[in-house]
């Protein structure tokens, strides 16, 4: 990441949650050296930002409270870097926080009125890509926990349940606002999933799937791991949804292009005996937005 920033070939980084493991341990010094190790390319591009379950605590107390404290997002003095939004030529970023759903609950009512008028306002004949991050996905078909994504009736998907009912549902909110694509990671894995709404794969064709989808296409991106390693796919696919699935370390080796207002190229490589390989890699096209992928290479 020094390198491409150095180099110009990059204009940031998006950093999906659980920074330093953990930013707050040994009195903060984790977390000093943390953000000296990031400084070089930090310094250079925007390093934006999201919480993850690492990050638990207040913003007084915890970790939280280290990230609140060390980050600068924007909307900082309204959301405390918890969920904020910008753009980048033509795509339309928006960071929210997936822990609003588990133990932020304080955030939960005001973010979900937030994210939802966020992206009703939304120009997309100036900003035609939507794109979103959070730390824990919708989706995942990792066979070794029991997380929230690995369950049917997801917070993250079907909003917090009360008094028999859902509230604050963002699956269904990315539907009636067209969400693109969204990032996620938490599972120390890498998986790609086609278009998906509530575990229905919504193509756009036989041929060509990924060409005018009907849902939104989820990417989780963990498999850099950590120190507790990668979690593992024993039982394959959990779903339809599940295009593609990856333990090795993802190194992007030809950083994301938003090129025109009608086209953008994702390019991410494996690490195999010491030398790159391709992993995956997706394409969008507009016209609302069209999108088109090559399969994995092992």
């Amino acid at each position: 990441l020094t390198a491409e920033a150095e180099r110009g070939t990059i204009d940031g980084v998006l950093h999906v949650g659980d920074f330093g493991y953990d930013l707050w341990e040994q009195g903060g010094r984790v977390g000093d050296s943390f953000m000296r190790d990031i400084e070089p390319f930090a310094a250079r591009v925007p390093y934006m930002v999201t919480p993850g379950n690492h990050e638990g605590g207040t913003n007084l107390f915890g970790d939280l409270h280290h990230y609140v404290k060390r980050f600068n997002m924007p909307m900082k003095e309204r959301s405390s870097n918890s969920f904020f939004s910008f753009d980048v030529g033509p795509a339309h970023f928006i960071s929210f926080s997936s822990e609003a759903y588990f133990w932020q609950l304080w955030e939960t009512e005001k973010q979900f009125a937030w994210l939802k008028a966020d992206l009703a306002a939304v120009d997309r004949t100036r900003t035609p890509f939507v794109i979103t991050m959070a730390h824990r996905p919708m989706y995942c078909s990792n066979s070794d926990d029991t997380d929230d994504c690995t369950k049917v009736d997801s917070n993250m998907r079907l909003g917090l349940p009360a008094l028999g009912m859902r509230f604050f549902a963002v699956e269904e909110l990315f539907l009636e606002h067209r969400v693109d694509l969204a990032f996620w990671a938490h599972e120390h894995s890498y998986e790609r999933l086609w278009p998906t709404h509530n575990n229905v794969v919504y193509n756009g064709s036989l041929e060509e799937p990924y060409h005018n989808p009907g849902a939104t296409v989820h990417v989780v991106t963990g498999a850099a791991g950590c120190r507790e390693g990668h979690d593992e796919y024993k039982n394959g696919p959990r779903g339809d949804w599940s295009a593609v699935r990856n333990l090795s370390l993802i190194h992007i080796s030809e950083p994301t292009r938003l090129l025109s207002i009608s086209y953008a190229v994702f390019c991410l490589k494996k690490k195999k005996n010491n030398k790159l390989t391709n992993s995956d890699k997706y394409q969008f096209k507009s016209n609302r937005l069209r999108i088109a992928t090559t399969q994995a290479n092992d």
